[in-house]
């Protein structure tokens, strides 16, 4: 009884503890889980991004509004006389610029000229280059081709020729023809009458003129404004000199006397002078007449003979064409002096060209490629030179066509000059494919490399190789104003290798050897190498090269992240003093507006795009900027996908990752994950992660912070998940300078079987009790039924003729 008493007791006990210990485990199991809204899933800050401007208007003192001709030079050629001077007013400004020559002798045409020289001004040809400028030609005398007034551009080629474009304003007769270096464009309103204003696309005048040249041209090298005019040839005769016609054939011969007719009487007398004995002297009395084939060297140039003036017979009759041609020439018949080979016999009757200049201004974007059939798509290696070695083959990155390079035993190169000279900048980068088809030889010099030529701040010339393969598999050795960088990939042979570098990092070690920043850019070299009896051979194709800003600042950066939403980029950008900057912003992020300075939103052909390895530049064209006040602010509004791309938890024990949507016992042992990804879906590495617990109320409970792994992931190993019940947030957030993320998730702690909580405690006691209980009730019910069933031993005998009694009806009686 006393068994039986406690195994009801702890029956009772038992299911008196199961609902308690069991109705938060139930219930969570019946309901819908709520997921909560963690207002602190946002992630906000500021950073930076560069804006960059290559000063698109690329002519200084534009409109002499200074009074100065400063940065402009002048110079002159054979002019008698010729000046520049400032004056007012000029075209729709106060002052412009007026130049003015006279011209000099009849060797050659003569001008005055005012130059800009744009070799240091990174002028990168592209097809954005455009020429303004208004002219007023107020004076052109001349009539000949030669007397002109316009503007000069000159360009360069990447091969190292030059090539000039003539915008002719008047001319005193027809343009000259073009050539193979000068091409010549009469402007719309061509005269003297009043301002003439241009507006001219520079890439499509050279490809008009130059379509064979133009795919080459790289840079603008100088603009001049320049007058020209050529004097005419007066023939140096004076009717005073005569001669004696003594065989009577109208022209003079050395036989015959030559007298200065002082009083134009046409007969000789006593006391005329002799300029040249004949044969025998003229009878007094006798005519003398003029010969136009005598003629005199004008020393002076007051236009008639005096004594010590040359007197010379144009006319040589064993030279053909000689005769009358104004020019003393070798053998030709002296008659009085020592004239020069090469004299004229002619006086200048000059010219006057005059025009006044104002409004010049070239724009240049520099945003284009800065190498010239960098894909070679052309078919031809046109634009490179040192050709020998290098050829064009079908075997191709893309497109059709790569330059093969094969150096049997020596080097080849493939160059390229950068005439514009851009400043590296952090921008400026540089991007190829190689296929290295052979290295034969074993030794650091059988090399495959692209090299860059440079130029520090004074002028040294420095050298930068990305080397794709050597015969040794080592490098070799940095030197003073040498520097050797390992291209990806490098050793791989037969298959493209990239190489996509942003230049500036790479000058570093140049510092360190004691060269000046800035660094210019000069020159592309593509090379094979290999020493005696070997071969190197590679493949090069899809060359660029970008250094397209001289200028920047820092725009500034304001980003927001929701939970599991795209982040949004906002970008200020004031003070730039141009109206074409660009705003760079990385790989992945998208334009949702931009507003100026006047508040409106530009529409999407107001901005154009231009790819980069760092990802996009967002171009704001000259055309767009100037419509704005200059230095004024503009906000961009980007957005990309959330850069986390997950967080989530590991059991400690089994590694397994576990579903997040069923209860944790309190205090379970987790490893927590996230994983950083860039819009592309690939792993950040060095992301700055940070992942936290926070409570229901907000409420941070822990936060662990550190740089992910080279696959984006960030881990914090073997914590414990809080110890309460209840409902929590798993936030993880990721910022690098690329990307910016934020992502939630939410849990629940409840406590139950094999939690070391208070409740699993409950639940073990429970089960423990309740097994007891069933056990002994089991035992008790056992004992009872065996106690009641007799005892064999101890049954008595039924006395002589007794029936034992049983249940039912009676036996049948027998007989």
């Amino acid at each position: 009884m006393k068994i039986a008493r406690w195994a009801r007791i702890l029956t009772i006990l038992a299911l008196s503890l199961f609902p308690t210990v069991l109705s938060p485990l139930t219930s969570a199991h019946a309901g819908t889980m709520t997921l909560y809204v963690d207002p602190l899933g946002r992630f906000q800050g500021t950073g930076s991004a560069p804006v960059v401007w290559s000063n698109s208007e690329k002519i200084n003192n534009t409109n002499f509004a200074s009074g100065s001709v400063q940065p402009w030079t002048s110079s002159s050629y054979n002019a008698n006389s010729s000046s520049v001077q400032i004056i007012s007013p000029g075209y729709n400004s106060i002052h412009a610029v007026q130049l003015n020559v006279t011209s000099g002798n009849l060797t050659s045409s003569s001008y005055e000229r005012l130059t800009q020289d744009l070799t240091n001004s990174q002028v990168a040809f592209s097809q954005s280059v455009t020429i303004e400028a208004s002219v007023h030609v107020t004076s052109l005398t001349g009539n000949n081709t030669n007397d002109r007034a316009g503007v000069i551009l000159g360009l360069a080629t990447a091969n190292g020729t030059s090539v000039n474009l003539h915008y002719v304003f008047d001319s005193g007769g027809p343009l000259p023809s073009n050539t193979t270096r000068d091409g010549y464009f009469k402007v719309a309103g061509f005269g003297p009458n009043s301002w003439i204003s241009i507006n001219r696309n520079v890439a499509i005048d050279a490809q008009s003129v130059f379509p064979s040249l133009s795919p080459t041209i790289d840079a603008v090298k100088s603009l001049s404004l320049y007058v020209d005019s050529m004097s005419y040839g007066n023939a140096t005769r004076d009717s005073r000199i005569k001669f004696y016609d003594g065989d009577g054939d109208g022209f003079w011969n050395s036989t015959e006397t030559v007298v200065y007719d002082a009083d134009l009487d046409g007969h000789y007398q006593l006391g005329d002078p002799l300029l040249y004995n004949g044969t025998f002297t003229p009878p007094v009395g006798s005519s003398l007449i003029n010969d136009p084939r005598i003629q005199f060297v004008d020393l002076n140039r007051d236009q008639h003979w005096e004594v010590g003036d040359p007197i010379v017979y144009d006319c040589n009759n064993g030279i053909p064409g000689d005769c009358n041609n104004n020019i003393v020439d070798v053998n030709e018949p002296v008659i009085s002096g020592n004239p020069i080979i090469g004299q004229l016999l002619m006086d200048p009757l000059r010219r006057v060209t005059t025009a006044s200049f104002d409004q010049i201004k070239l724009f240049s974007s520099g945003s284009a490629n800065l190498l010239v059939n960098g894909g070679f798509e052309t078919g031809t290696l046109a634009g490179w030179g040192n050709t020998a070695g290098f050829s064009s083959s079908s075997f191709a990155h893309t497109g059709s066509h790569s330059a093969f390079g094969n150096a049997v035993g020596g080097t080849v190169q493939l160059a390229q000059s950068i005439d514009s000279a851009p400043e590296i900048n952090p921008l400026t980068f540089l991007q190829a494919f190689v296929n290295i088809n052979t290295v034969s030889g074993t030794t650091a010099k059988d090399m495959v490399d692209i090299s860059l030529g440079l130029s520090d701040s004074r002028g040294t010339p420095l050298s930068i190789y990305y080397v794709f393969n050597t015969g040794n598999g080592i490098l070799p050795g940095n030197t003073t104003g040498t520097i050797y960088y390992k291209a990806p990939g490098f050793g791989t042979v037969n298959q493209w290798l990239s190489i996509n570098r942003t230049i500036a990092q790479d000058t570093s070690p140049l510092n360190a050897q004691g060269f000046q920043s800035p660094y210019s850019l000069s020159l592309v070299v593509l090379e094979a190498k290999s020493q005696p009896s070997s071969v190197t051979s590679a493949y090069f194709d899809d060359l660029s090269l970008y250094s397209p800003f001289t200028n920047s600042l820092n725009a500034n950066l304001a980003f927001s992240a929701l939970n599991a939403a795209n982040t949004t980029y906002t970008y200020t950008v004031s003070k730039v003093p141009t109206g074409y900057f660009s705003l760079g912003i990385p790989a992945g992020q998208s334009i949702l507006n931009i507003t100026t300075p006047t508040s409106t939103t530009l529409q999407p052909s107001d901005y154009n795009l231009t790819s980069t390895p760092l990802g996009s530049l967002v171009n704001i064209p000259n055309s767009t900027g100037t419509r704005y006040p200059l230095g004024g602010t503009y906000y961009f509004y980007t957005t990309s996908k959330n850069a986390v791309g997950t967080v989530y938890a590991q059991d400690v024990s089994t590694l397994s990752i576990l579903n997040l949507t069923n209860p944790f016992s309190p205090g379970h042992r987790v490893s927590l994950a996230e994983l950083s990804i860039d819009p592309f879906g690939n792993g950040i590495p060095a992301a700055n992660s940070t992942i936290s617990i926070w409570t229901s109320s907000g409420t941070m409970l822990n936060s662990w912070t550190g740089l992910a792994d080279n696959y984006g992931f960030y881990r914090v190993s073997d914590i414990a998940l809080p110890m309460s019940n209840g409902t929590y947030t798993l936030q993880a957030t990721s910022y690098s300078s690329a990307n910016v993320g934020i992502r939630t998730r939410q849990f629940l702690i409840v406590s139950g079987p094999g939690s070391p909580g208070p409740g699993g405690l409950l639940i073990i006691i429970g089960i423990v009790v309740a097994a007891l209980a069933a056990g002994l009730v089991g035992f008790l019910i056992f004992y009872r039924r065996t106690n009641r069933r007799p005892n064999p031993a101890k049954v008595q005998p039924l006395p002589k003729g007794a029936v034992k009694k049983t249940k039912g009806p009676p036996p049948k009686k027998t007989k």
